[in-house]
């Protein structure tokens, strides 16, 4: 069934499902399912159900993250960096004048009314614990086309030991 075997563990039948399941479950355990990955904190908040895309890359020097924000101006988004976290926040607004939300009258010919309203306003936030620390003045930012790229430079081993001398 589904170009599977037939016959597999023990003579069961394929079940399609129980295949999603156990697919999804290598995402949600991270190394288990894909060795080399890391495992990061990472939280979450929002308010009406504004959830952007995130990815998160590492390089030798660098993390880069891209966030898919389409619709979100660069005035309406906050970067911070401390150590090894780095919180993105985003706030999208949509004009909902009054006119825009009652019945119009066919003589008023400037007035609008929406037949479909899947666009919604909101904030998000979004964090994440880096396995190393950046350096802080080297965190770079763009938004294009709706995507934000940050890039987010390693600190190096030198810039953070120091010696500390005996009094």
């Amino acid at each position: 069934m589904f170009g599977g075997d037939n016959n597999r563990g023990g003579g069961y039948p394929m079940d399609p499902f129980r295949e999603i399941e156990r697919m999804f479950g290598m995402f949600e355990h991270g190394p288990r399912g894909f060795p080399g990955m890391i495992t990061m904190s990472s939280s979450t908040s929002s308010t009406g159900g504004l959830h952007p895309s995130m990815d998160l890359q590492e390089t030798q020097k660098a993390y880069k993250l891209t966030a898919e924000v389409p619709g979100i101006p660069q005035k309406d988004i906050e970067i911070k960096v401390s150590d090894n976290r780095v919180c993105v926040s985003g706030r999208r607004t949509i004009d909902f004048s009054p006119s825009n939300k009652v019945n119009i009258s066919p003589k008023d010919e400037d007035a609008s009314a929406f037949l479909c309203w899947e666009r919604r306003p909101g904030e998000f936030q979004r964090c994440f614990t880096l396995p190393n620390k950046v350096n802080e003045g080297k965190v770079a930012a763009t938004l294009k086309d709706g995507i934000l790229e940050v890039t987010l430079e390693k600190m190096t081993p030198s810039s953070v030991m120091r010696s500390v001398p005996f009094n």
